[in-house]
């Protein structure tokens, strides 16, 4: 049975200290089940989920911040939307702000009340069905607030009513056992000509990301030391190598692309600081990570791939390039200086 709001919203009065989502998951509910809380008090208020309206509108408001997270890691962009794809089942955007929507798992919408910077905002956040944030936009001092009002106001017309229902996830079902052939498999990554033909591949054949990698083989990829992240934006930094940094969830991959310049350990997150790009790791959060080859036209593209303690993808970085364009030999470079996992390295 869902908890009720009153219940929900007086046990954060007693825990002001953590964060939504820590402390969502404390009481055993969803963030969006809590910003739902919020609308019985009238600090949030649901919207309908119009990705198609989003896109439309969304050059208008100027400069923004777009955040997209998985449980352990976040990105977030301050830039302005350009370039807008609308899709059936995947929308994009490049640009400043590069995303990957994936739609049809987009199901609850909100504006809620903040205080960020000392400043009152008013956030649009987006959920998937089992109410996990898949992507939030926030107004910064360069906003168009005339267009983000009407772009609410837009959202809200037809909008739902709270309180929501949210789906529990099975994480059992997650990941099944693979049976594909392992020759067959490493055949078909061999006579890859663009790294988006894995997603087919891994598909067809059954075979979760991580598992890939796993059994792949050492012609396409070996597993690195667990401060192998740390190890790699210390040396992009130092070299000035640019990057490509990819954080995704269910609804969205949100991508970052340039050099990145202050860097900084607290705790056990590790951050990228930068002036229009903050990165936030979780480092405890990370089970493996692995230095992936991929075939393309273009010869092989390299990328170091982390996982969490059940399997799923972290977060992703790439070197900077075009398509039609070879990989970076710094990047090359940097990538095959990292330290391999303490059971894969050589006596």
């Amino acid at each position: 049975m869902a908890m009720e709001s009153e219940k929900i919203l007086s046990l954060r009065e007693k825990h002001k200290d953590l964060r939504d989502r820590e402390f969502a998951k404390s009481i055993g509910i969803s963030e969006a089940e809590l910003v739902s809380a919020l609308t019985t008090v009238g600090q949030a208020e649901q919207l309908k989920v119009d990705i198609p309206l989003l896109l439309k509108n969304a050059h208008k408001l100027g400069e923004i911040m777009a955040l997209t997270r998985n449980d352990y890691a976040v990105s977030e962009k301050k830039g302005h939307f350009q370039n807008v794809f609308p899709g059936n089942d995947v929308s994009m955007t490049l640009g400043q702000i590069d995303l990957r929507i994936f739609q049809k798992n987009w199901k609850f919408a909100f504006v809620r009340d903040m205080q960020v910077h000392d400043r009152a905002v008013k956030s649009l956040q987006f959920f998937d069905a089992y109410g996990s944030a898949v992507f939030k936009l926030y107004p910064e001092m360069a906003t168009n607030i005339d267009e983000w009002n009407k772009l609410i106001d837009l959202f809200k017309v037809g909008a739902p009513k709270a309180p929501i229902e949210v789906l529990v996830p099975n994480p059992s079902s997650d990941h099944p056992p693979h049976n594909a052939d392992i020759e067959e498999f490493r055949n078909r990554w061999r006579q890859m000509t663009d790294v988006h033909q894995l997603h087919d591949i891994l598909k067809e054949l059954k075979i979760g990301r991580h598992e890939a990698v796993k059994i792949v083989g050492s012609e396409f990829a070996n597993e690195v030391r667990s401060d192998s992240v740390e190890l790699l934006l210390h040396g992009a930094v130092e070299n000035s190598v640019p990057i490509m940094c990819f954080v995704g969830n269910s609804g969205c991959i949100q991508i970052f692309t340039g050099t990145v310049e202050k860097l900084k350990k607290l705790d056990d997150w590790f951050n990228i600081l930068d002036e229009k790009f903050h990165l936030h790791l979780l480092t405890s959060g990370i089970s493996r990570i692995w230095h992936v080859r991929k075939p393309t036209s273009d010869g092989y593209v390299s990328s170091l791939e982390v996982f969490d303690h059940n399997g799923e993808m972290i977060i992703q970085f790439f070197g900077k390039r075009s398509a039609g364009e070879q990989e970076r030999e710094d990047w090359r470079a940097l990538l095959a200086s990292l330290p391999p996992a303490p059971e894969t390295a050589v006596a």
